[in-house]
């Protein structure tokens, strides 16, 4: 028989734990994140193509490897250490599970005392959950102001209901938030409990959203909703501290504090109205009518007979909704809070890699064309004597290749390890022909004598020349009269000579001109140097895309992985 008739307790005895077995898609839930793994894995395989270990990109993209590693390990690490979480769940396989959970000090183990205390002894059953096993025992849970619950205890309540005690969140020994944490994911329901004297702080928010997230029953609970009220007791001739109910209106504010701050966190669906209880203020005035229901208690069994019902619907799927939790809390987690803003800082910087080659390329093209252009009429005045096109060409091609090499290496030394380039193609064609420089000479066809007569009727001419000057101009007449002479003598010369003789014109070659092959060689690098360097560049580009491609496999693995988890929630 019970203690104390309420509609919590009633509910609770007239509940049918008639679980119907689920449909068990575990294994196709695990097969899902096996071969994301499996694929992930294998993408890793090819990432950092030809690029050097110092670069930023292999540095990013090593980073990103790594980080995948390390997630996959810890995703299959959390998984064994979920085990004991879910053989708590498999323990209670046929019985609602409803945690306590909040933050240190948050009254949670006079809370379950509280509620254990509704039931006959005969119906109660304490325990704790140690080296993944449950061992009973006979006392009450620990109750104080420090922190008291280390591990994870519980009661099992008649044949269809457990309550579990756990350790607070932001506890002063981190193993034992951790271990809360992991428990949440066994239990039914959530009762959330959080103290009247600062109800609902950022860190428990955080921890509540996440837990709603999960899409299980949870009520809200504001504890120790009472104060100390001092008074002068006549009988006692002494001042009297007596614990109080908060009034009604400090009550409903707090609850819609709680309840606004929870919404603000966003994405929150379905949550259910805080309740503002004391059980240490119903304990000292219990005897008085209403007690009850001035400390919040009547309206705390009424949202419980709710939530135990919402339990057991919720139960039906637990065990799904375990592994989708975990894929959430570890696997989901991760890749969203990790691996996605490392891809996107990947592909961030690929881009404006391949912008900077892009600007690279066009400055590349115009220094090779100056500092080739420069060289090549020294290349080809230094076999302009021998006209050997086939050096020329030699010379030219180790020239661009040379500056190339140079000038590749200086601009790419931060990016890739090794520079293939492409012999350059100038062959003997390509350069022109040399320009041959001549004069035409007149040469003499007759005989000895008729040369003779035109030179000495030349001779004649000159001295007759200077004589007749002289007579002109007295005194200059020698010098001018030379010329003159010559002239004039040669003219009369040459009638004789012509008379003679018979002559010819003959082209005499007496040098070569490099400038139309110096034009023609500019014309052809103009059009091969940037050929050769989008060659160079494309496969420097390539080896940036390997990257670019590695970090959309990644994601596209990802954006398919989360497709199918949303798909399997249905």
């Amino acid at each position: 028989m019970v203690k104390n008739e309420n509609v919590f307790v009633t509910s609770l005895r007239d509940f049918t734990g008639d679980f119907v077995l689920v449909n068990n898609r575990e294994d196709e839930l695990t097969k899902m994140q096996f071969e994301f793994e499996s694929k992930i894995k294998k993408t890793l395989e090819n990432s950092n193509g030809k690029l050097k270990k110092e670069s930023l990109l292999f540095s990013l993209t090593d980073a990103l490897k790594v980080s995948v590693l390390n997630g996959i390990k810890e995703w299959n690490e959390k998984l064994i250490d979920s085990l004991p979480m879910k053989k708590l769940s498999e323990e209670y396989s046929d019985r609602i599970i409803l945690l306590v959970f909040g933050k240190v000090n948050a009254g949670k183990s006079s809370f379950c005392n509280f509620i254990t205390e509704q039931f006959p002894n005969e119906e109660i059953k304490r325990f704790c959950f140690v080296d993944n096993r449950i061992e009973y025992f006979e006392q009450s849970f620990a109750e104080g102001v420090v922190e008291t619950t280390a591990t994870i205890q519980g009661v099992e309540i008649g044949r269809d209901f457990v309550l579990l005690d756990s350790p607070g969140l932001h506890s002063i020994v981190d193993e034992n938030g951790d271990l809360t944490r992991r428990f949440t994911d066994s239990a039914d329901a959530v009762l959330w409990l959080t103290p009247s004297s600062s109800p609902g702080q950022v860190q428990e928010l955080t921890d509540l959203k996440l837990e709603l997230e999960k899409k299980k029953p949870l009520l809200p609970i504001i504890t120790r909703s009472d104060q100390l009220i001092e008074d002068w007791s006549d009988e006692l001739n002494d001042l009297v501290h007596t614990i109080v109910n908060k009034s009604e209106s400090i009550r409903q504010l707090q609850e819609v504090d709680v309840i606004e701050r929870v919404k603000a966190l966003g994405n929150v669906d379905d949550l259910k109205s805080a309740i503002s209880i004391s059980i240490h203020a119903y304990r000292e005035h219990q005897e008085k009518e209403n007690a009850q229901s001035q400390a919040g208690l009547n309206r705390l069994f009424s949202s419980l007979s709710d939530i135990i019902h919402e339990a057991k619907e919720y139960k039906v799927e637990k065990a799904n909704q375990q592994l989708i939790n975990f894929i959430n809390d570890n696997v989901l987690s991760t890749l969203e809070k990790d691996i996605s803003p490392q891809l996107l800082k990947l592909k961030d910087q690929t881009q404006k890699t391949l912008d900077d080659l892009k600007k690279k390329e066009s400055l590349i093209i115009s220094e090779l064309l100056t500092t080739v252009k420069s060289q090549v009429r020294g290349v080809v005045e230094q076999h302009s004597a021998s006209q050997d096109k086939v050096a020329i060409s030699s010379g030219l091609n180790q020239l661009i290749e040379h500056e190339l090499t140079l000038i590749l290496q200086e601009e790419l030394k931060d990016l890739v390890n090794q520079i293939n380039t492409t012999s350059s193609l100038l062959n003997t064609d390509d350069l022109g022909d040399f320009e041959k420089q001549t004069v035409n000479v007149e040469r003499i066809k007759g005989s000895a004598g008729k040369s003779i007569s035109t030179g000495v009727g030349g001779i004649g001419g000159s001295a007759g020349g200077a004589l007749i000057g002289s007579m002109i101009l007295p005194g200059v007449g020698t010098a001018i009269g030379g010329v003159i002479g010559g002239m004039l003598g040669g003219a009369a010369g040459s009638a004789v000579g012509n008379y003679w003789v018979e002559t010819e014109q003959v082209e005499h070659v007496v040098g070569f001109s490099v400038e139309d092959m110096l034009m023609q060689i500019s014309e052809k690098i103009t059009i091969l140097i940037p050929n050769l360097i989008h060659y160079t560049m494309s496969e420097v580009r390539d080896s940036v895309l390997v990257v670019d491609r590695f970090a959309n496999a990644i994601l596209g693995e990802i954006e398919k992985f989360e497709y199918q988890i949303q798909e399997f929630r249905g």
